[in-house]
């Protein structure tokens, strides 16, 4: 009868422990999936100047129109476009509004989803038109000089595809955007652990249906022992 009671405790006693494995291997299992699911937000700069291009982190743009041999710039009637690879948001500068040589004060439209965050001294923006435009003295840029050089902040309120200014007054003047700035979510990859996590879930598994025949068997055997005596 000792004997019977010393093996019922000892099935116990690796019921526990296989039923600790069985845990064990659920919560790296669990924790696996969580790693591989989340998406790490990423910065990167994106040239507005060039017609194609790919970011450390594997964003892709192409862009289309502007002024030719200008790095991306536009003027009355022109329009350039940048278009991602996936949806992102994105922070940037318009530059150069003015109204220099006597032509008239210069402006540009934004594409949609665009809103203001800081405006230049010499610049107006209307909201609803999405127009920047230059406000100074007629035949003068923003320093007196050529350069035109006002500079005006603005972001995205939602994540876009793609992203667009279109001179729309000022001839031959020219606008740009720089310091283009887009976010997008970087899906990390599957650590190499992972198999590991995984074949130690299983294997838990198993055992749990191994610690059922164990008990299974020893219940018989103690049942057997008991009519016997």
């Amino acid at each position: 009868m000792s004997n019977t009671s010393h093996e019922i405790k000892s099935g116990r006693g690796l019921l526990r422990a296989r039923m600790a494995a069985v845990g064990l291997g659920a919560a790296l299992l669990l924790g696996t999936g969580a790693m591989t699911a989340s998406a790490a937000p990423v910065t990167e700069p994106v040239s507005w100047g060039s017609n194609s291009g790919t970011t450390a982190n594997g964003l892709t743009w192409t862009g289309r129109g502007g002024l030719a041999g200008t790095g991306g710039n536009v003027r009355d009637d022109v329009t350039r476009t940048l278009t991602f690879g996936k949806p992102v948001t994105a922070t940037f500068d318009v530059h150069n509004l003015n109204g220099f040589d006597g032509a008239s004060r210069e402006c540009a439209q934004l594409s949609p989803g665009v809103v203001l965050v800081r405006l230049d001294p010499d610049n107006t923006w209307n909201p609803n038109t999405r127009q920047l435009c230059y406000r100074g003295a007629q035949g003068t840029s923003a320093d007196g000089s050529t350069n035109g050089n006002t500079v005006s902040s603005f972001r995205t309120s939602e994540p876009i595809t793609q992203l667009s200014l279109t001179g729309t007054s000022g001839g031959n003047r020219q606008s740009t955007i720089r310091d283009l700035y887009v976010t997008h979510d970087v899906q990390p990859a599957v650590p190499m652990v992972a198999p590991a996590f995984a074949a130690a879930g299983l294997l838990a598994t198993g055992a749990a249906a191994g610690v059922r025949r164990v008990r299974s068997t020893k219940l018989d055997a103690a049942r057997t022992m008991t009519t016997k005596a």
